[in-house]
């Protein structure tokens, strides 16, 4: 694995439009049938493991006694080791720990549903026996031994799904194969076209013959791939095997990946997935014990499955195959979590609330009598009750999962309030609500009070555009509009007044001094009704109270927003809340 990738976003977005899609993707009648089928029961499984082993677990970090600085994996890259060097690495490849059974069941206990195996990673040593190359388990390593087919025969006997991280172009060890910058091994050179001709495609068609049924190929870091380099690839994969979209700069595949980070949309167009490991670097170093806890990976994985994805989650096994126990004991405590909650998650779809308005995650389900069910998951307690705004549905009945009595719930304007239980203590508790149809949420209606008093938060708000959303700051229990590096996104709250009224503006913002300056207008019934300068606060994180502008609104139901004139820097704001108080 890798950041390099993110090099290729741009390239990727501009070519979207002007390539195909993959071959498989663009396949009609039963095939396409049979891949939108394959498709769903993917997303369903919703979580996944990731297996990052190879020669580079051997040196765990280290090549000639000093640490390698960057991602284990990359070893050989970033410690320019020649290959003579790096072969005295595979030939102390001990696999006589190397239980694939131990892996599978590790995932099963962490209530993973599928897992992926580097069966090739960017140092270009096969797990498999590849006719291929030499260079792969069984003619590199003393050993002598296929380490891919006991894993593929476990998930089998398992009904595991397993699919192959494959290097399909950066490759340091065969000649032609991409390389990232420079190389440092004169045997690296030749002719690309010839490494995919002669590596590349026939072991991608190897792993098709006998290492399948293969559920997925994640194909990573395209250096000197394109459109038509790639069709050879894709006409290898049959409909029942997906691809991510990391071909070619362009690539649509079948779903996409982000990788440590999720999207900025909070919910993606198509299927997607999340990767990240259990610590800092995907392969095993040794010198690496930055190890993720059970809360940490648990909110991730909840996080994902609510905004419609999937979360494959990495270990890194030791030269002998054994996975360490910290990672292991955070996906037990993941599992536990499941064992109670699971049906939040599995079959799952994202959440009808962008945002979530609470401190939590949201997934829905659609029932085959016309009714949906959503799982509210809960960071942290939002007081006795749990506000669901704008939701127009009937409610049906709401309980605490797994097995919790029923909860009292009452309307309130055009919103619902669920009366909270006490908790037990366990992590990330969730309820299970059933409304009556699909979910209908309207912008929550804001009056004012008997004060004359509206405040306009964040969780009632309309976020429009690809990057705002929801965050918190660190140390922080109150969430903020942030991520307003788009000029073109816009804010937006519905309220509802007796009659017409003006209205001292006050707002409690952070603004970093180099983005101090934005100009924000106020507008209501299409007119604008005032702006709003954005001071700086003393940080992103430093929120102050600010006097606005006095704002005259009319009767009735109008829609107040926010919309950016300006914005001289990175941003144009982080917004906690607008407060309205009546003056005449």
């Amino acid at each position: 694995m890798t950041n390099f990738f993110t090099r290729w976003t741009g390239l990727a977005a501009a070519l979207l439009s002007l390539s195909g899609t993959s071959g498989a993707g663009g396949q009609e009648g039963p095939a396409k049938q049979e891949r939108e089928r394959t498709l769903e029961q993917w997303q369903d499984r919703r979580f996944g493991m990731f297996v990052h082993w190879g020669v580079y677990a051997v040196p765990a970090g280290f090549h000639e006694g000093k640490p390698v600085r960057h991602l284990g994996e990359w070893i050989m890259r970033h410690g320019k080791i020649s290959k003579e060097e790096y072969a005295g690495y595979a030939a102390r490849l001990a696999p006589d720990g190397y239980d694939p059974g131990a892996w599978v069941r590790l995932a099963e206990e962490a209530g993973m549903k599928y897992m992926v195996v580097t069966a090739k990673h960017h140092d270009g040593f096969a797990l498999f026996d590849s006719a291929a190359s030499g260079w792969d388990a069984v003619d590199a390593t003393p050993a002598k031994k296929d380490l891919l087919m006991p894993l593929v025969e476990e998930c089998r006997k398992k009904g595991m799904p397993l699919g192959y991280h494959y290097s399909q172009a950066e490759d340091w060890w065969h000649p032609g194969g991409g390389i990232s910058g420079t190389s440092w091994d004169p045997g690296q050179a030749g002719s690309f076209d010839s490494y995919l001709a002669a590596v590349a495609v026939p072991q991608i068609k190897e792993l098709l013959a006998r290492y399948g049924p293969v559920s997925s190929f994640f194909f990573d870091t395209p250096v000197n791939m394109n459109a038509s380099r790639a069709v050879q690839i894709e006409a290898l994969l049959p409909a029942t095997t997906l691809s991510n979209d990391r071909l070619f700069p362009g690539s649509t595949g079948t779903f996409r990946t982000y990788e440590n980070q999720l999207p900025q949309r909070f919910i993606p167009a198509g299927p997607w997935e999340l990767c990240t490991s259990c610590n800092d670097t995907w392969g095993y170093k040794n010198n690496d014990q930055h190890w993720k806890g059970t809360g940490e990976l648990l909110r991730t994985l909840v996080e994902t499955a609510s905004r419609g994805g999937n979360f494959l989650l990495n270990v890194g096994p030791d030269a002998s195959g054994n996975i360490p126990q910290p990672a292991a004991e955070s996906l037990r405590g993941i599992g536990r979590w499941l064992a109670r909650n699971g049906e939040s998650i599995y079959g799952t779809r994202h959440s009808p609330y962008n945002p979530i308005p609470w401190n939590g995650g949201c997934t829905s389900r659609s029932l085959p009598s016309g009714e949906t069910v959503l799982y509210a998951h809960l960071f942290e307690r939002p007081g006795d009750q749990l506000l669901l705004p704008g939701l127009a549905n009937r409610l049906i009945s709401a309980k605490l999962l797994p097995d919790g009595a029923d909860l009292e719930f009452s309307r309130q304007g055009n919103s619902w309030r669920i009366k909270l239980p006490g908790f037990d203590g366990g992590k990330i508790p969730t309820l299970k609500i059933t409304l009556d149809g699909k979910p209908v949420i309207n912008p929550p209606s804001i009056t004012p009070g008997a004060d004359g008093k509206m405040v306009l938060g964040v969780h009632a708000a309309l976020l429009r555009g690809n990057q705002l959303r929801l965050e918190r700051q660190p140390n922080s229990p109150e969430p903020n509009i942030g991520y307003w590096t788009d000029q073109a996104d816009t804010v937006a709250w519905s309220v509802d007044l007796p009659a017409a009224a003006a209205f001292a503006s006050e707002w409690t913002v952070a603004c970093g001094e180099d983005s101090a300056g934005a100009v924000v207008a106020v507008m209501a019934a299409g007119k604008e009704l005032g702006r709003f300068e954005v001071p700086s606060t003393g940080g992103w994180n430093v929120f102050r109270k600010m006097p606005g502008p006095l704002l005259s609104l009319p009767a009735g139901a109008v829609e107040i927003q926010l919309v950016p004139l300006s914005k001289p820097g990175l941003g144009v704001m982080n917004l906690r809340a607008l407060s309205l108080l009546k003056t005449r």
